[in-house]
């Protein structure tokens, strides 16, 4: 009889799945530099010998991600900022839990052992504060604001030294997601 009863009552537990979302009438376009679409970042012609030394860097430039166009509300709102370069190189790195990534954008130009990095944890940067964001970091839209960015930077890298002179390009998709 007591088998009986221990089968009745796990047959009968409850497991349930909870799911959440919220439903919103947010608009905003994403911007880069303040632009729509697809927009280029014009770094300074740096020196090849300022790139000599492996793991030198050089030419460092700001730029923005944000939104604009957002419809105003009475309360902060966050997104969060993608960023999925085309072609990634340079050292392997451990990241959190052991993960393995590399940082720096492959140059389809024709200088030779220069890269690109992006950085996105600039002086008083959020992404301390929040250290599970996405690796472009966080737009915090103010109460009543219709846009927002963050800064950001790129510079030249030579994880190798010896930098070639000649043309460095890399191509970035970015996006930002409401959350």
């Amino acid at each position: 009889m007591v088998l009986g009863t221990l089968i009745s009552s796990s047959s009968q537990a409850s497991n349930e799945l909870t799911i959440d979302g919220y439903v919103t009438n947010q608009t905003c376009s994403a911007t880069a530099n303040g632009k729509e679409g697809n927009v280029v970042v014009n770094l300074d012609s740096v020196e090849a010998n300022k790139l000599k030394e492996p793991g030198s860097s050089a030419g460092r430039k700001l730029f923005n991600i944000g939104v604009k166009g957002c419809i105003p509300s009475g309360v902060m709102q966050s997104f969060y900022v993608h960023l999925a370069p085309y072609n990634v190189t340079g050292p392997i790195k451990i990241g959190d839990k052991d993960s393995r990534y590399q940082e720096l954008i492959g140059n389809k130009g024709d200088a030779e052992n220069v890269q690109l990095r992006i950085i996105t944890n600039l002086p008083t940067d959020e992404v301390a504060k929040y250290p599970t964001s996405p690796n472009g970091g966080l737009i915090v839209l103010t109460p009543g604001e219709t846009s927002a960015n963050r800064e950001l930077a790129v510079e030249y890298v030579s994880h190798e030294g010896n930098a070639g002179p000649g043309s460095v390009i890399g191509l970035v998709q970015y996006a930002v997601q409401y959350y």
